[in-house]
């Protein structure tokens, strides 16, 4: 019988969680769970384990050809870059906090520009995007939960949306600004949630319900995508 290697953590938590990324499988134990257990455990799931595992080694970066006239996607909508050397800084054609296919960002550089100018250029823009998108909507959200991070960064995680810690800490992967708002806004509710829950007990998921009532659709759209699979910047 083969074995599908893992890491294990022991928590507090009261059943087995299984989390399957680009890192491999991890499980997440009870204290009281004994090894035994654990292997029945991975036995009852081993086809849809091998299945998730697959997924994640069937799935490539996407190669980005920084050049002029190239699609970036922003906001869930694909946007052009087009190069100006005439501009003092970026400028984007459209309302950027409603984007929509085709929408221009003009990046103040010239023509002959290398692709690393073009995607540090784009990298800043984006992230600046970024931090803006998630400051709006964390406030949105602060009103209906009642809770307030002590503070919010971005993250360059490869594997995670998203995080927070005991200490009131919010960590939100600024890659997530090329998803769609519906998508951001789950993972915010979500991070808020662990303010008031540091777990994935039921009365967390009750708590992202409140501040994000119909939170089910976007999670379930959340897992058909994949930081390996956006544009790498």
């Amino acid at each position: 019988m083969d074995k599908i290697p893992y890491t294990l953590q022991r928590s507090n938590r009261k059943s087995i969680g299984f989390t399957i990324n680009a890192e491999g499988l991890k499980i997440t134990a009870p204290n009281w769970v004994s090894q035994t257990i654990i292997d029945q455990a991975i036995q009852a799931k081993k086809p849809w384990i091998q299945s998730k595992l697959l997924q994640w080694q069937q799935q490539s970066p996407v190669p980005t050809c920084w050049q002029n006239g190239m699609q970036l996607p922003y906001l869930g909508r694909q946007i052009i870059v087009q190069l100006n050397p005439q501009l003092a800084s970026c400028r984007y054609e459209g309302n950027y906090n409603l984007a929509q296919d085709n929408d221009r960002l003009y990046v103040n550089l010239p023509s002959t520009a290398n692709a690393l100018a073009i995607k540090t250029a784009c990298t800043q823009w984006f992230q600046g995007r970024a931090l803006a998108w998630f400051e709006i909507r964390l406030r949105h959200f602060q009103q209906s939960s009642g809770a307030k991070p002590l503070c919010l960064r971005l993250s360059s995680a490869t594997t995670r949306w998203g995080s927070c810690s005991a200490n009131g800490h919010i960590r939100l992967n600024w890659r997530l600004i090329h998803l769609c708002p519906e998508l951001i806004d789950y993972v915010i509710a979500h991070e808020l949630a662990h303010l008031k829950e540091m777990n994935h007990s039921p009365r967390f998921w009750a708590e992202v319900k409140r501040i994000l009532p119909n939170y089910e659709a976007a999670k379930n759209r959340l897992k058909q995508k994949s930081l390996r699979t956006l544009p790498i910047l």
